[in-house]
Formats: structure tokens, C-alpha cells, sequence
């Protein structure tokens, strides 16, 4: 009798599961942009395709939008909000996404989204773009690299890059100390904290109150600050 309620129990439990987790068709992209409260994890495969746990989201107040080469994931116009998606730590709703990739160039995470990858992300030219308190967390395996980081967004990469092209503003914080470049240039203004790695050259500007640390101790540096700005 309690073989079968246990086995009763789990199928229900297995039942409630999958019913929560859909497969949604999209077609094949290589420009991702995420806004919203979703967690994102990127893999890699040979088909593109996404999996969604809305968890406690409506379904209907989801987008997915697929075509032209780009996807995107939000929520509709209107309803992100403190009021039905609560920003306050672990009360906040959120969905679970799974976004299966053959290639990428381009990843934008905003408004609270968070992004991960399971293994490397390997390009020629990769742009990154992260705003409105977003995270992301990223391995690398590129060639020419850009990222514009603003508005209390955390961005945590590692991996190589040989090019690194780096804006960071209001409040951005940008940890690149484990990701080996050659040669990096920053911009950081209003308060963003921004760390990098550069072997051959590090071109940085700062200003007022933004902070910029390397690592690598390249051959040329060349830095220039104002208004309480500071370099490590």
C-alpha cells in the first residue's frame, strides 16, 4: 500500500514537472536578447530550440519572439513591474529558460534578466550588451570582443578574447580578471567598478567616480581620469 502511494505521489510529482516545463518552437538565431525576470541558461547543439519553466509567471505574459535571426524573451509591455514581478530579492518571480544555440555574435540581458552558459561560447566577434540590473556570467573563446555594460548590471566573464572594447556606466559592475586579452579599452563614467586583464596594451578612461583595476601588466598603458575617478 505505501509502494503504491509512493509511486502515485511521484507520478504526480514527475507529471507536474513536465506540465510546467514547454518546448517552445523558434527558428534559427544568432542575436539573443533577454529582458525580464528570467533565468537563462545557453547551450550549445546543432538546433536551435528553447525550453521555458514559467514557475510563477503567467504564461501569457511571456514573449518569445523568433525570426530574422534574432530571439527574444520578455514579458508583455506594462507588466514588469514592482507590483506583479516583485524585485525584492527572493520573492521575486521569475521563469526558468533554457536556450539551446548553434552559433552567436550577439547577447543582450536587461531589466533583471540573468544569463549563463554551460560550456564555452566560442565566435569570431561577440557583442554583449547587459542593463537595468541585470547578471551575466560567461566563459569566452573570442577573437574581437564588445560589451556595454550600464544601469547597476553585474557582468562576470572569463576565457580569451585577443580584442576587448569595454563601456561600463552607472554603477555597472564589470569583473574581466579572469578573461586573458591582449589588448583592452575602457570607458567607465558615474560610478561603474570595472576590472580587466591585459597582456599587450590597456587604453582607459574614467570619470566621475568610476573605478577601473588590470591585471596582466601590459606594455603600454595609457589611462586618464577626472572627477574622483581612480585606476588599480
Amino acid at each position: 500500500m505505501r509502494a503504491l502511494l509512493f509511486t502515485l505521489i511521484l507520478a504526480v510529482a514527475v507529471g507536474y514537472s513536465t506540465a510546467q516545463t514547454k518546448s517552445v518552437s523558434i527558428s534559427d538565431f544568432s542575436e539573443l536578447t533577454i529582458s525580464g525576470p528570467f533565468r537563462t541558461t545557453l547551450v550549445k547543439s546543432d538546433k536551435c530550440k528553447l525550453e521555458i519553466n514559467y514557475n510563477e509567471l503567467d504564461e501569457e505574459d511571456v514573449i518569445v519572439n523568433s525570426r530574422g535571426g534574432e530571439l527574444l524573451v520578455k514579458v508583455k509591455q506594462g507588466l514588469f513591474d514592482f507590483d506583479r514581478y516583485n524585485d525584492r530579492g527572493r520573492n521575486r518571480k521569475y521563469a526558468t529558460v533554457t536556450i539551446y544555440y548553434t552559433s552567436l555574435k550577439s547577447i543582450e540581458a536587461k531589466q533583471g534578466a540573468s544569463l549563463r552558459a554551460s560550456e564555452t561560447i566560442v565566435a569570431e566577434r561577440m557583442e554583449l550588451k547587459s542593463s537595468m540590473g541585470s547578471e551575466v556570467k560567461l566563459d569566452l573563446k573570442v577573437q574581437d570582443l564588445s560589451l556595454d555594460s550600464s544601469m547597476g548590471s553585474d557582468v562576470d566573464l572569463s576565457g580569451t578574447a585577443s580584442s576587448f572594447e569595454l563601456t561600463a556606466k552607472m554603477g555597472s559592475d564589470v569583473d574581466a580578471y579572469l578573461l586573458k586579452c591582449q589588448d583592452v579599452t575602457v570607458t567607465a563614467s558615474m560610478g561603474a567598478d570595472v576590472k580587466v586583464f591585459a597582456e599587450r596594451e590597456l587604453d582607459a578612461s574614467a570619470n566621475f567616480g568610476a573605478s577601473v583595476s588590470c591585471k596582466g601588466n601590459p606594455a603600454r598603458k595609457k589611462t586618464s581620469g577626472t572627477f574622483g575617478s581612480d585606476f588599480h
